[in-house]
């Protein structure tokens, strides 16, 4: 009777939603997983090929499959169609599939945007706990929409910010996220929000340059999440630039960022080197610095995980017969 019962719990796939994803982890549990797989990636210990993409008149279905020794083995397949929001549907929607490293098995399927937003924001907030000017205490957000919340749900609590300000091009849903974070200050312009700011998180879908050089402190940490063009050329090219992995500059997108297109790789550095322990530490106010965040497949992979742990643990999500 043990054996049937193990063998029935192995051929089961677990399935978890959105609100369920959200909440099964918590702050300190996400920033330990995606520094430790970042590390790992940047001392070439994952199977991490570049993100892949077919497209068609109206998107793009793209796949980042993951490898990561005693995490598992993941693919998030995610589909972007911009035109959805004329039509009040999300323009990203996916899933992330996890697989047993062992025998190849399906564990679970998760919704792919709670898993993108939380891993996205952590890893912003990684990096700005790195990066950031010793003495901040002004955060501005550029955006109003699902990242720019994410980033609001994952930091405002980090330290004593004296001032968090938002600016974003739709006054209906600012006027929304100012509701549900008391105290924040809205902002006309992106312009006002930035000037002043030692710390700017830019969270738009803008295919044009959205934050300018002269707006910035000259010491000031920029972190852009954005798939467009959102920061402009001479910000990268004043700015000590950090990255999730150095194929944001090299690969073309959807894979890279476009706003490295044409720089040199070997110029920045990785987020998983500064947080390697065994690495030399860096100044937290060396100048402008740009952290640009395209996303890893890693990253996917150890929240993937974590939720479905915790999940297990926990007796949560949808368990259907696989085999």
């Amino acid at each position: 009777m043990a054996t049937a019962t193990a063998r029935s719990t192995r051929d089961r796939l677990l399935v978890i939603d959105g609100p369920q994803a959200r909440a099964l982890v918590d702050e300190s549990s996400l920033a330990g997983v995606l520094s430790r797989v970042l590390v790992a990636y940047s001392l070439g210990r994952t199977d991490t090929p570049a993100r892949i993409a077919a497209r068609s008149g109206e998107g793009l279905l793209a796949v980042m499959p993951s490898f990561v020794p005693a995490t598992g083995m993941a693919a998030k397949i995610v589909s972007v169609f911009p035109g959805n929001r004329q039509v009040s549907k999300p323009p990203h929607q996916g899933v992330v599939a996890l697989f047993d490293e062992i025998d190849g098995r399906p564990l679970a399927v998760i919704e792919g945007c709670a898993v993108t937003e939380l891993r996205t924001a952590a890893v912003s907030w990684l990096a700005i706990e790195r990066l950031a000017p010793s003495a901040s205490q002004t955060l501005a957000v550029i955006g109003s929409g699902r990242q720019a919340r994410a980033h609001l749900d994952a930091g405002l609590h980090r330290r004593e910010w004296s001032q968090v300000r938002v600016a974003a091009r739709r006054q209906e849903s600012l006027e929304a996220i100012a509701a549900d974070f008391p105290g924040l200050r809205i902002e006309s312009t992106a312009e006002e929000a930035v000037q002043g700011a030692q710390v700017v998180i830019c969270c738009t879908d803008s295919r044009d340059p959205v934050i300018r050089r002269e707006w910035l402190n000259p010491d000031a940490l920029l972190v852009s999440v954005g798939s467009g063009n959102e920061v402009e050329s001479t910000i990268v090219s004043a700015s000590r630039l950090v990255v999730e992995w150095r194929g944001a500059i090299s690969s073309r997108p959807p894979a890279g960022a476009e706003e490295l297109q044409g720089y040199d790789p070997s110029a920045a550095s990785e987020l998983g080197e500064l947080l390697d322990e065994g690495q030399g530490a860096q100044s937290c106010d060396a100048g402008l610095t740009l952290f640009k965040s395209t996303g890893l497949a890693v990253e996917d992979l150890a929240v993937a995980r974590l939720i479905f742990d915790v999940a297990q643990a926990r007796g949560v999500g949808t368990s259907l017969a696989w085999s």
